[in-house]
């Protein structure tokens, strides 16, 4: 299936998405840490961006802190791609290992879920989308007009404008995570 993606998109490099993805994923978690997942905006569906802000605004009202240290990606690999319709799809293979574990938000050393000698080898599938073609059409995060009032914004599946709120959707636009799921988890502990 990843020939057939080339046929379609000569310029798809396996190894350059690879390192895009992996790149991705540090960034996610940081975001995440943070407690404000806008800087992953540009690479997330509306559905998924909006459900973990929301996770991200609950943990906050609990007056909680995800930590995360020690964060590799020693795996990532295009697993598969397939086009259904007007959308193509791509899998990648993910292996993300680190410590993570929560913190009272006003006593950072107080651990509330998890365990600071814990290392997590944990695999995903990351399910991507784009607009079928997105590539031949040059799609991406790219600069446009609000439409309604003629502000600069910077879009990829879709955004909202920061000066009047108005929301733009692009018909094409290249790869959106969609979905994670989790395949197997395994840990080790540390020394104390």
């Amino acid at each position: 299936s990843i020939q057939r993606l080339k046929m379609r998109d000569p310029s798809f490099d396996e190894k350059e998405f690879e390192s895009k993805v992996k790149a991705w994923v540090m960034l996610f978690e940081s975001a995440w840490c943070n407690g404000d997942l806008s800087p992953c905006r540009f690479f997330l569906t509306d559905n998924m961006y909006t459900l973990y802000n929301q996770q991200a605004e609950q943990i906050k009202e609990n007056g909680e802190k995800p930590c995360v240290e020690d964060l590799s990606v020693p795996q990532c690999r295009v697993n598969r791609w397939r086009q259904e319709e007007d959308k193509e799809y791509l899998e990648i293979y993910v292996t993300v290992k680190k410590r993570t574990y929560r913190v009272k938000r006003n006593e950072p050393q107080e651990v509330v879920q998890g365990d600071r000698n814990v290392i997590y080898s944990i695999n995903y599938i990351w399910h991507l989308l784009r607009s079928a073609g997105s590539a031949a059409r040059n799609a991406g995060l790219r600069a446009e007009e609000c439409p309604n009032c003629g502000a600069p914004m910077r879009i990829n599946q879709s955004a909202k404008c920061d000066y009047c709120g108005s929301f733009l959707v692009a018909k094409h636009y290249d790869w959106v995570l969609s979905k994670v799921e989790q395949l197997e988890m395994t840990y080790h502990r540390t020394g104390n």
